[in-house]
């Protein structure tokens, strides 16, 4: 950014009045600086990470008239006003960034550099949260030890909703062992974020971490996943440091002990979520089918589309589907065959999960006035599902081929052909 002022010489003229006033023998001192332009201020200026302003008050000492030009190497460095003679006023923006950042403001004239000015900022402070609550959820829905919890400066109300005017962090983290006492605290080492959300130890999931704020209502503001994220856990800490989709850095630090609930046993008692007993092929003959377009709801790349089969009245059996297509667009072609899969790619949906009561993913359930009522199994990985239009007669079929999560799995089959209802959701 480029700032440029016209100022006399104020030196020449002051020494011209000198020699005109002293017309005795005395001779004029010899100027007390040899530059053309004089800082009065500091040339290293450094900032906390909260940013800030900042003042430089110069000096021109050369001859003839100062054709000044500021500019500054950063754009988080901002000249607000150089329009005053001797004085230039800048802004520095909060670092958002994990480490300390330097920039120059350079003062110049006619190309030529005259003085430098250096502007050190500290990194920014930790976001120091007062609560974490979550749950210890452990092999029901993942191959490893599986902890999902907020880190808040409100937290919860007592019905589960969100605070008003609170910051929240949610992690879904997957670890190598179980909780060491019944605090069920997370264990001790480092987890990185999984893009591809494959629940291998020493990871955080990708589709289901997220940092969110809400306004004075207690609704959100605004939801953003991550693009990296480091978590280390020692005793008695967390640390987060992380950079959200929209290109901006997190640093959270909790200093202190918690306790999580133990939902571990909140499938059966081998931890498998579903309820079938036997082979299963649902009866669709009057279900509405709507297929809702999200975009890129996950910010991970993908074109998500949201399947729902259920009765016309709400209540009975249904399907849902949570799947992702080749192409973005609500013109997208969304026919083809889908496998589940924990690794979100193209041509994939996600497995059913159970979490804190919210059924997320894809599912047989059983609905009663539109609500689940009976969440009866989770499509879980290699389950299939191929959607096919009927040129001739502008129907849809659809043909699901599930597994539910048993030890031994029970087949889940579902064939339907019909007037699909399509919808954009944004």
């Amino acid at each position: 950014m480029k700032h440029y002022k016209r100022y006399r010489c104020l030196w020449a003229l002051i020494a011209t009045l000198c020699v005109a006033a002293c017309s005795m023998e005395m001779s004029l001192p010899p100027s007390p600086v040899d530059k053309d332009l004089v800082l009065l201020s500091t040339g290293d200026c450094r900032f906390s990470g909260d940013g800030g302003n900042g003042v430089i008050s110069y000096l021109w000492a050369g001859e003839g008239v100062l054709d000044l030009e500021v500019e500054t190497t950063r754009s988080w460095i901002t000249i607000t006003d150089a329009t005053t003679y001797g004085r230039i006023e800048f802004v520095v923006d909060a670092n958002e960034t994990m480490g300390v950042r330097t920039g120059t403001i350079l003062l110049k004239m006619h190309e030529k550099v005259l003085e430098k000015v250096f502007v050190t900022q500290e990194k920014m402070e930790p976001w120091i949260p007062n609560i974490v609550s979550g749950e210890y959820l452990g092999t029901t829905d993942a191959p490893v030890p599986h902890y999902r919890f907020l880190l808040s400066d409100k937290g919860l109300d007592n019905d589960g909703n969100l605070q008003a005017d609170a910051t929240y962090y949610q992690l879904n983290v997957y670890a190598q062992d179980p909780p060491a006492d019944a605090s069920m605290m997370l264990p001790r080492g480092t987890y990185k974020l999984d893009l591809q959300d494959s629940c291998a130890a020493g990871t955080v999931s990708f589709a289901s971490s997220s940092y969110a704020q809400t306004d004075a209502s207690g609704a959100l503001l605004h939801e953003r996943r991550f693009e990296s994220l480091s978590l280390v856990v020692k005793e008695g800490s967390l640390v987060m440091e992380a950079l959200d989709t929209e290109g901006v850095w997190h640093h959270v630090a909790y200093q202190g002990s918690y306790s999580l609930t133990d939902r571990s046993d909140s499938g059966n008692s081998d931890g498998v979520l579903s309820t079938l007993t036997e082979d299963c092929v649902v009866a669709c003959e009057d279900w509405v089918v709507e297929l809702e377009y999200y975009g890129d709801y996950y910010d991970n790349g993908l074109s998500n589309w949201y399947l729902k089969m259920m009765p016309e009245n709400g209540t009975g059996e249904a399907i849902q589907v949570d799947f992702f297509v080749n192409d973005f667009g609500f013109e997208a072609d969304f026919c083809g065959t889908y496998t589940a899969t924990q690794a979100s790619d193209v041509m994939t949906f996600f497995p059913g999960v159970c979490v804190n009561d919210y059924y997320m993913g894809s599912w047989y359930v059983t609905l009663k006035d539109g609500e689940i009522s009976d969440p009866k199994a989770p499509l879980a990985s290699g389950s299939e599902m191929t959607i096919l239009q009927n040129s001739e007669t502008g129907t849809y079929t659809i043909r699901i081929q599930a597994l539910d999560d048993a030890e031994e799995p029970h087949r889940i089959e579902v064939d339907w052909t019909g007037t699909l209802q399509v919808k954009s959701m944004i």
